[in-house]
């Protein structure tokens, strides 16, 4: 009985060793590693490498980490992108995907603000100065952005009126007008 006891505790503690040696490694070092790798997308970073070949529920965590990454890694580089001057779209994970929504739209009022400046160019270009940005189809600093191009505008072409109407009432003889501002 105190053989079968001893060879009792025998088994017990092999079999403890093997757990604590050859099985805890098993778990806790994809637990380490994806933890590693959520603390770096934590702070921004997407350009880690997750190295996790595993058929098990790890794996599949580090195959939903990895679209993770390439997805922001998407959204990322279309920021940089906007920021270069290339207003281009991005596509989607899913219907909820803020993100993307928000960068998304930015990059369409981007681009309604590039139309509304080509048309106030072309107007002035074929002599239309009366043309202005249309204030109403954006909101924010991007409204007072407009306003403020549509100030310079205004600045810029009331010389021009008050030269224009001095001299049609030279040219009609009256030489007693004069410019009266700066």
């Amino acid at each position: 009985s105190q053989v079968a006891t001893f060879a009792g505790m025998g088994i017990g503690i092999i079999v403890f060793l093997i757990c604590v040696f050859y099985l805890a490694p098993t778990i806790t070092k994809p637990v380490n590693d994806l933890k590693e790798t959520v603390e770096e997308f934590s702070f921004g970073n997407f350009n880690v490498e997750l190295d996790l070949e595993r058929k098990d529920e790890f794996g599949e965590l580090a195959n939903m980490m990895s679209l993770l990454q390439t997805k922001q890694l998407e959204k990322i580089q279309a920021v940089k992108s906007v920021a270069a001057g290339k207003l281009d779209h991005v596509s989607q994970a899913s219907d909820k995907d803020e993100l993307a929504i928000a960068i998304n739209k930015q990059v369409d009022i981007l681009q309604d603000l590039l139309l509304e400046a080509d048309m106030l160019v072309e107007a002035n270009k074929i002599g239309n100065l009366t043309l202005r940005g249309d204030v109403n189809k954006f909101n924010g600093d991007w409204q007072k952005f407009i306003v403020g191009i549509n100030s310079i505008l205004d600045s810029m072409i009331a010389p021009i009126q008050e030269a224009t109407y001095v001299l049609t009432e030279i040219a009609n003889g009256s030489l007693k007008t004069k410019m009266q501002k700066d």
